[in-house]
């Protein structure tokens, strides 16, 4: 599996012209916002973009792009997160807390695989 877009990611709003194409012909006129990679002061690149439906509201797909923006920083933080209650559980463990780490974190470790990533497993589950 490939890893993901390293961040920053950062939402801009689509100007809907940016192929030069007759708005009825052109997917790009239906996209309010574009997540795109930050590279430079003068370079970024496409990630992804959001089209409202017609049931929805621009304000709808700007929250989706806003999301969708905050994916590298959300996933680095749950990678931290899961490895600090780790460590916090193996402690407690140590103490005689009776902490399942595979069920505690297994979700977390799950969605962290499925981005492609790995968390710190320090230790085998107690």
């Amino acid at each position: 599996m490939a890893e993901h877009t390293p961040g920053p990611w950062r939402v801009e709003k689509a100007n809907g012209d940016a192929f030069d194409l007759p708005a009825e012909f052109s997917p790009v006129s239906h996209m309010k916002y574009l997540i795109l990679h930050d590279v430079g002061p003068f370079c970024s690149g496409p990630i992804a973009a959001t089209m409202p439906t017609y049931a929805e509201s621009d304000s709808r797909a700007e929250a989706d792009a806003r999301l969708i923006a905050l994916a590298p920083e959300l996933l680095a933080e749950l990678i931290y997160l899961v490895d600090l209650a780790d460590n916090a559980m193996q402690e407690a463990n140590r103490d005689g807390g009776e902490y399942d780490r595979t069920a505690e974190l297994g979700t977390a470790r799950n969605l962290i695989a499925a981005a492609g990533q790995t968390a710190p497993d320090s230790a085998p589950a107690s």
